[in-house]
């Protein structure tokens, strides 16, 4: 079996160093795409007390047939999400006062045609 090195180079870069921060008023939120199906995040605040359990809602904007996944994150601000197909996702963050903030993030779809035999 050959691999496309090229390939393999652009997904190692986008699967280990893919991350973004959003802000809602005194909430940080950062999101890593760790595969072609898992992404997980980490919610502070600036008052760093440790003690939140925030809503996150994650759109599928590749298919829109999916419905929208709402996720509350652990004591600790933590979240993950596994099994989703590599499309394009809007996660969003409600903070206080009902300010919205959100990003997209794109989950790598590994094709066959990146492997030959």
């Amino acid at each position: 079996m050959k691999i496309n090195v090229g390939n393999l180079i652009t997904l190692i870069v986008l699967l280990f160093s893919y991350s973004t921060h959003l802000y809602a008023h005194e909430l940080d939120l950062e999101v890593r795409v760790l595969s072609s199906s898992v992404i997980e995040g980490q919610i502070s605040t600036s008052h760093d007390d440790g003690s939140f359990r925030q809503y996150i809602s994650i759109e599928n904007l590749t298919d829109t047939s999916f419905n929208k996944i709402t996720l509350q994150s652990n004591h600790y601000g933590q979240f993950k999400l596994v099994g989703v197909p590599g499309h394009r996702y809007r996660i969003m963050l409600e903070g206080e006062e009902d300010h919205l903030v959100s990003e997209e993030v794109v989950l790598p779809t590994l094709s066959r045609s990146n492997v030959s035999e």
